[in-house]
């Protein structure tokens, strides 16, 4: 049965979102596929029993980019054994090993780009930043991801920007992955609420104006009266 590398910069909790996105998938596969994750140590999250993990040494400066010295053979090796590459993530070394390294051994492998290349992201930095990722994708990202199978991204509105980076590549868009079984079973193990607390809406995310907060908020105050409040929760 072919077995699926997922290859992402940090496995750990201090990867945020691709992190929470790269688990959740994995454990919706797991026990259906073969799977391992490549990523940059020195830590990572709790894997599913059946996944294997390697982690590769980062430290220093090298980790500024999760460059891994004299581990190329072992992220080589990783990759030979592998049916098929997930790379998650567009700016780090391996994931941009990881694709020089299945082009040499005729792998077919996917990209997940996870909004890196939305708008509002590369119009964020400094100027010399946002000169240093433009010099970074024309000599070295692009020509090594241009050879992927297929691009994923999440939304239509994702595909359209993404397809300006990848002219005349394969984009395929899937949404996130919901585990409803695993959150009926979170839910069921709540503790009930307050009977006299009034009912409300929930944002549970980031804090961040990417997420549109304040869109939910003009449209909430502009909703007739109403019993319910709303509640913002999550790190800025």
């Amino acid at each position: 049965m072919t077995t699926i590398l997922h290859v992402t910069e940090d496995h750990s909790i201090h990867n945020t979102g691709i992190t929470s996105a790269v688990d959740a998938l994995v454990r919706q596969l797991a026990g259906k596929l073969p799977l391992d994750i490549l990523a940059a140590g020195p830590e990572a999250v709790e894997i599913p029993l059946g996944v294997g993990l390697r982690l590769l040494n980062s430290e220093g400066i090298s980790r500024l980019w999760r460059y891994a010295p004299g581990q190329r053979g072992l992220l080589r090796e990783a990759v030979k054994q592998a049916g098929v590459v997930h790379l998650h993530g567009l700016w780090m070394w391996p994931q941009w090993a990881a694709a020089q390294e299945a082009c040499r051994l005729g792998k077919p492998f996917i990209v997940s780009t996870h909004g890196m290349l939305e708008p509002w992201i590369a119009e964020r930095p400094s100027w010399p930043n946002r000169l240093k990722k433009s010099v970074y994708w024309r000599a070295w990202a692009y020509p090594a991801f241009r050879h992927a199978a297929l691009i994923h991204t999440l939304t239509p509105v994702e595909a359209g920007h993404v397809g300006e980076h990848f002219p005349g590549q394969t984009l395929v868009t899937i949404p996130q992955g919901i585990d409803l079984a695993a959150i009926a079973q979170q839910l069921a193990e709540i503790p009930p609420g307050d009977p006299g607390e009034p009912p409300y809406f929930l944002f549970l995310g980031r804090l961040n104006p990417v997420k549109g907060l304040h869109l939910l908020i003009r449209a909430f105050a502009q909703l007739p009266h109403t019993e319910f409040t709303l509640k913002l929760a999550g790190p800025a």
